[in-house]
């Protein structure tokens, strides 16, 4: 393995996508997606959190100072980014669903969803490129699982922070994949 400065990745440019679970995602990361893709616009320099964090349990036995097994008991995969664009789609995905409307000509009411609502659930996709590298994160199936703090203020913008967080779909085994075309990526033959 050793050294080598072009593996060290920059994600220099990115962008945030939704869609209706089940919506099939583009193999090649290089292309952008389309409808029924929402593109999320903006975000802040913060970029997007990828956190995949398992739950484990030990098992420790009378001879031995250490456990003696572990195992896997759940596994957590959160996105987490702050959307800087104010508009329909992105605050219904901040708040997890709801509603825009005309009320008069001109005069458009946003209402949150209603106590009882489900949580929507979507595909989420993040690209990112740095050069001529294209990398695409893709969760299956998931829903934002925190709520929304965000300020009014005179000296910066109304920021819509989101912790998306992944469901495994029923018909598969894992919640998420990733997709390259970085050649350090192909298989040892």
């Amino acid at each position: 393995m050793g050294q080598n400065s072009q593996e060290i990745r920059v994600a220099q440019f990115g962008r945030i996508y939704v869609a209706p679970v089940g919506t099939d995602v583009e193999d090649d990361p290089a292309v952008a997606l389309t409808s029924p893709f929402v593109d999320l616009g903006y975000a802040t320099e913060d970029g997007v959190g990828f956190n995949a964090n398992p739950s484990i349990e030990e098992i420790r036995s009378w001879q031995k100072s250490t456990p003696t097994r572990r195992f896997v008991t759940g596994r957590d995969v959160v996105a987490s980014f702050t959307l800087q664009q104010v508009n329909p789609e992105n605050f219904k995905l901040a708040f997890g669903g709801g509603e825009v409307s005309e009320v008069d000509p001109g005069i458009y009411q946003y209402d949150p969803p209603a106590d009882t609502a489900d949580l929507p659930e979507l595909v989420l996709v993040v690209d990112a490129q740095d050069g001529d590298i294209h990398d695409r994160y893709e969760v299956y199936r998931g829903s934002v699982m925190e709520g929304v703090d965000f300020s009014l203020v005179r000296t910066g913008a109304t920021l819509l922070p989101i912790q998306f967080a992944a469901l495994t779909p029923d018909d598969q085994d894992r919640p998420w994949r990733y997709l390259t075309d970085d050649p350090a990526f192909e298989p040892a033959s």
